[in-house]
């Protein structure tokens, strides 16, 4: 038998609108509101990865077939030969009125999203006759849904650009809202408004690995001062959090502040790049000329990140910072950071201003 048939597209309308009404999650621009699920209001829990197929065949005189005929129906990647993407798909005697006839594809056998990521071509054969090959098109708007296409706009309605909704009602432990992965980066997130959040969660963010380009601050305030030598040194504290050093005769005095800090955070090995001091003096004579930060790397072993001997003796407010040197890394193996500063006093009323000490933290590959 010499069939021709001629092909509608409309089945294809129905497989991308279906697939873009589904899409759906969390980034858009505007105030974030706190949306449930519940009120996108879906109409079905999951797609039913189903298309409807609509033809019309005539045998070799273009005359239009009439009666009842077993269709099969597959998805190539290719024109010809190529791989099977899904099928054979059979259905049998089905009625043929002057040509015409329809079809709901993926009834029997699921229609996998997945082939829908390349070019496919879908081939019949009518009672085991093969006809020529086509190539699944689809309507404009799926184009959103290409790799490399851009979703722009202002949608109406919600303040959601794109809405990922996966209501898993299969293995429920690995139900996923969105998978990204990349060569370098799997998710890019920009704000720009006038926030600074690229990226916010209603819930709870599990991350098997987190990184910031940004560095990060800890400070220490200078009433956590441990004495060297106790009896000599007086220490004065204030509500503010400073410490006031004086030494009842010349000399000088090595004071220490503890520093506890962890070595990972969030899986990631923490970096002190930079140390910065807030001190004042009350007179010149009185003067810091020796800081040190060491990190315990043993019971009783530490390993120095920096050991400068720089005369501080400035007597208005200041923050004198420290680039550290050294293995200046924390690790799992690496302990709590101890910072020893040694001052000269001249006599009691001159006297030593500790505001803090700040730590910059930074993460290094």
């Amino acid at each position: 038998m010499n069939l021709k048939s001629i092909i509608k597209p409309i089945g294809l309308t129905s497989l991308f609108w279906l697939m873009l009404w589904v899409a759906g999650t969390v980034f858009g621009q505007g105030q974030f509101t706190n949306m449930q699920s519940s009120q996108i209001n879906p109409t079905a829990a999951q797609p039913a990865y189903q298309m409807n197929y609509q033809g019309y065949l005539t045998d070799g005189q273009s005359q239009p077939l009439n009666g009842l005929y077993n269709l099969e129906f597959w998805l190539y990647d290719a024109e010809t030969g190529g791989v099977p993407l899904w099928g054979p798909e059979t259905h049998l005697e089905v009625p043929i009125q002057k040509g015409l006839f329809s079809v709901v594809l993926g009834e029997l056998l699921r229609l996998p999203p997945q082939a829908f990521k390349q070019t496919a071509f879908l081939r019949i054969s009518v009672d085991g006759v093969s006809l020529a090959s086509q190539q699944v098109r689809g309507v404009p708007y799926s184009f959103s849904l290409l790799p490399g296409a851009t979703i722009e706009g202002d949608p109406v309605g919600t303040v959601y650009g794109l809405s990922v909704i996966n209501t898993d009602i299969g293995d429920q432990s690995q139900g996923r809202g969105i998978w990204a992965q990349g060569y370098q980066y799997g998710l890019v997130a920009q704000e720009t408004g006038p926030g600074d959040v690229a990226l916010l969660s209603t819930s709870f963010v599990e991350a098997e690995g987190y990184k910031s380009h940004e560095p990060s601050y800890l400070w220490i305030p200078g009433i956590r001062i441990i004495q060297g030598d106790p009896g000599l040194l007086e220490i004065e504290l204030t509500a503010s959090g400073t410490v006031i050093l004086s030494r009842n005769s010349l000399g000088t005095e090595t004071f220490y502040l503890p520093i506890d800090i962890v070595s990972q955070l969030y899986g990631q090995e923490v970096a002190v790049s930079e140390v910065t001091l807030q001190y004042y003096v009350n007179h010149a004579d009185t003067y810091i000329f020796r800081t040190r930060l060491e990190k315990m790397i043993g019971t009783n072993e530490s390993e120095s990140i920096l050991d400068s001997q720089d005369q501080l003796n400035q007597t208005s407010d200041t923050a004198h910072s420290f680039l550290t040197t050294g293995n200046y890394t924390l690790t799992t193996t690496s302990g709590p950071l101890n910072l020893a500063v040694t001052a000269n006093f001249s006599d009691p009323g001159k006297k030593l201003y500790l505001g803090g000490v700040r730590l910059r933290l930074e993460h290094h590959d």
